[in-house]
């Protein structure tokens, strides 16, 4: 009965379900490499936004932020430059590029009690 499967079907027919196990389990899995997914914020993180917060309080940056138009936020690429949302959706501190970008991310992460984040390389 065994001599009907010589060795050459038997190594197609593992190397196929084997090859074919690998690509479902690769695509389940790239899916969760994608940098631009909102992820929960880490409690490192957290404390390092409040700290920059409360330096942009002390320092005045919201202030700024609400006197000066869009169009005159300077562009600080080493620092952090913080971005407002009302409870209405308008956006103060962000340009016109950003806003698409930004709105999403607000919208898909309105949940206050646990925040998250989002890399945005187009940024």
């Amino acid at each position: 009965m065994f001599s009907r499967f010589n060795n050459l079907t038997v190594k197609i027919f593992t190397l196929f379900w084997l090859i074919f196990i690998l690509l479902v389990m690769l695509a389940f899995l790239i899916p969760r490499f994608d940098a631009r997914l909102i992820t929960p914020l880490q409690a490192n993180d957290m404390s390092l936004y409040q700290r920059e917060i409360a330096s942009s309080i002390q320092n005045n940056k919201f202030s700024r932020l609400l006197i000066l138009s869009n169009q005159l936020i300077p562009d600080n690429t080493g620092e952090l430059r913080p971005i407002l949302v009302d409870k209405n959706g308008n956006i103060i501190g962000a340009k016109e590029n950003e806003l698409a970008s930004i709105l999403d991310f607000v919208h898909n992460s309105n949940e206050p009690a646990k925040p998250m984040q989002k890399v945005f390389y187009d940024i």
